[in-house]
């Protein structure tokens, strides 16, 4: 499953992750998401520095909704009783 997000959800959406990730164990290699006009640029800081690299542009559909990690993240559906708030992967233990 992948969601997809309206304009205003998916600014809340991006800007939870940023502050999430900012006060995270590792923030200079936490992903990173902004904004260039209509389009999410996605910014993978762990891998910045690589040859060849670049952040992934994340364009609305054709119905005006972002697919934020579609191909990387792993969604799934819940009622909120599992997990109230998101957690990074840094804040999940192993097994």
């Amino acid at each position: 499953m992948c969601p997809t997000f309206r304009r205003e959800v998916a600014e809340e959406v991006t800007a939870y992750f940023n502050q999430l990730n900012a006060s995270g164990p590792w923030p200079q290699d936490q992903d990173y998401f902004d904004w260039d006009g209509d389009v999410i640029i996605h910014t993978h800081r762990a891998y910045v520095h690589d040859p060849g690299y670049e952040p992934t542009r994340i364009e609305p559909e054709a119905n005006n909704r972002y697919a934020i990690g579609a191909m990387s993240w792993t969604w799934r559906r819940t009622d909120g009783r599992d997990h109230p708030e998101p957690r990074s992967v840094a804040d999940r233990s192993p097994g």
